[in-house]
């Protein structure tokens, strides 16, 4: 053989050899690839599933917490009134109260079942006790009040009737919450808005002569509340009464939130 051919024969040989060389090179980083690639998509999967069991958890925490907020607020409800018939009718005037003055539906009820008893024995009708709960929640929305001072006013008020009168720290609180309910509390006495002080502090602030003032505002109440616009916060709330009212249907029906609490008290004892 020529030097020449022998040349071109080593030359093929090293050539084929360096691309079987390369080939294999390109193998084995394909198939690293392909080997991470699986891990990354293990990972992804467990991710997933860890993401799911927290979002699972968490619905199951807030499906619970708001389970009990509404036994208890039907609890409450049950021990105001004097029928199941009058209960369920109560239930609905309610959630009506709730969407009209878009007020969480737990803190409308609270502010009727604090007032009922009062009001009850001042020979008010239930009728009327929904309409005071009704304008004192309009005309706290009216005057502007966040929803951390109106459900503080709401608890202030509902004291307040409880204990015959409104005057004092209670007085300041709600007059604080809001200037313009102060204003209608005047109309309706007919007294001007810098008396209530006064009035306030010498106990003339009482049950009734509150209710009532209320009770004559509540036409003019509704027509100012009427022009206000639904602001998205409204909306949500609107949207969070509902699914409250959703959720402890769906609770009642399947026994949810019982079940679980009988095991749980199982596993206590």
């Amino acid at each position: 053989m020529t030097e020449t051919a022998s040349l071109i024969v080593s030359a093929k040989v090293e050539g084929a050899d360096k691309l079987k060389s390369d080939l294999n090179t390109i193998s084995n980083e394909a198939k690293k690839a392909e080997k991470s690639a699986a891990q990354l998509s293990g990972a992804f999967t467990t991710l997933k599933t860890a993401m799911a069991a927290v979002a699972g958890s968490m619905i199951v925490r807030e499906f619970v917490q708001i389970s009990d907020e509404m036994s208890l607020m039907d609890s409450r409800l049950k021990k105001a009134t004097d029928s199941m018939a009058e209960f369920a009718a109560q239930q609905k005037a309610l959630h009506a109260i709730a969407r009209d003055t878009h007020a969480d539906i737990k803190d409308t009820t609270d502010l009727y079942v604090k007032l009922a008893p009062a009001l009850k024995d001042l020979g008010k009708s239930t009728d009327e006790i929904n309409k005071v709960t009704s304008s004192f929640t309009k005309a706290l929305q009216l005057g502007g009040a966040s929803a951390e001072e109106a459900a503080a006013a709401i608890k202030q008020f509902g004291q307040a009737m409880g204990s015959g009168a409104l005057k004092g720290d209670e007085f300041n609180s709600i007059a604080e919450a809001s200037p313009t309910l102060m204003r209608y509390f005047a109309d309706g006495l007919g007294v001007p808005i810098g008396k209530l002080k006064e009035l306030a502090s010498q106990g003339k602030l009482t049950a009734e002569a509150v209710s009532d003032a209320l009770l004559k505002m509540n036409e003019q109440i509704s027509k100012d509340a009427a022009q206000m616009p639904v602001t998205v916060g409204d909306a949500f709330t609107d949207l969070k009464t509902e699914m409250s009212l959703l959720v402890a249907e769906f609770d009642k029906a399947a026994g949810a939130t019982g079940g679980m609490s009988q095991g749980l008290e199982t596993l206590a004892d």
